[in-house]
């Protein structure tokens, strides 16, 4: 049985890697602006610790192993999503464009090694994050070309794939959007949603031709990262909230028979992130 790959967004979640903060990593954002971290605004730590421990707890519950790890060096640590992705060849490791997250890497990438899953590490001169790519299925993959993922790192990925996958496609996004997760998710394999402004038109065009049953969120809750939800797997997810914001897509994954598992991850979503942002998954069962 494989001890890692995750070449899926909706296939069974097994494995996850979270990081739970200490309270030293976010005083930086007691001396310096939050915006050169990345951050909109300072969250409350303690809240903060209380809503990673929660979402900890959902997924056990799901019968998902937890691998937590300790130890950042700065705020946007607990966002570990965009170390890379895991896929049946081993770990693929990006590259951050921003020098603020350089080095965040570190601690994920030593507990890897622990588990015995190999690395492919991106060069500097690409940006390459785990925000920007999601799996259509095992064999097709898309990548977010925009503020965080370059023209190089799109090629990079593309070479080291071009054996595994059959296609890696380019998705050039609009500002809005900084990471290709905050403007495209799926619930199932047959539902989507999307920020229609983020995205270019063809990408639209490219869910109908496969069938999707698209869904189109509305600006306010595109602000709240009503998109970065966690398959955990097919037609079900771990959502942020519902209930106070992001009602209107809640409701429209209801409708379509997606099993919504609310969240309140209040803080965490101020340094910019939600709750794909905060798990990084090493198995899915395919």
């Amino acid at each position: 049985m494989r001890s890692y790959g995750a070449q899926s967004e909706v296939a069974p979640l097994r494995k996850v890697i979270i990081h739970v903060p200490s309270r030293e990593e976010f005083t930086v954002l007691e001396r310096e602006s939050v915006a050169k971290w990345l951050y909109k605004e300072r969250p409350n730590f303690d809240i903060l610790l209380e809503e990673i421990e929660e979402v900890i707890s959902c997924l056990k519950e799901e019968g998902i192993e937890v691998i937590i790890v300790r130890g950042g060096v700065s705020p946007n640590q607990i966002y570990v999503r965009d170390v890379g992705i895991t896929t049946d060849i081993g770990f693929i490791a990006g590259s951050f464009r921003y020098a603020v997250r350089e080095g965040e890497e570190i601690i994920v990438l030593d507990k890897l090694k622990e588990l015995g899953i190999p690395v492919i590490k991106a060069p500097k001169e690409v940006a390459l994050e785990g925000g920007d790519i999601l799996f259509m299925d095992v064999d097709e993959v898309l990548v977010g070309i925009g503020d965080r993922t370059n023209e190089k790192g799109y090629l990079w990925i593309t070479h080291v794939l071009k054996n595994h996958v059959s296609r890696v496609i380019p998705v050039r996004l609009n500002p809005e959007a900084f990471h290709l997760d905050l403007a495209f998710n799926l619930a199932d394999k047959r539902v989507c949603a999307i920020y229609e402004p983020a995205l270019p038109k063809s990408f639209k065009s490219m869910l109908e031709s496969k069938g999707f049953d698209i869904i189109k969120i509305p600006k306010e809750d595109f602000r709240t990262f009503a998109i970065n939800w966690l398959t955990l797997r097919e037609g079900r997810i771990l959502f942020y909230d519902g209930y106070n914001v992001n009602r209107k897509t809640r409701k429209e994954l209801e409708k379509r028979g997606i099993d919504v598992i609310s969240v309140d991850i209040t803080e965490i979503t101020k340094g910019n992130g939600g709750l794909r942002c905060i798990t990084l998954p090493i198995l899915r069962e395919y």
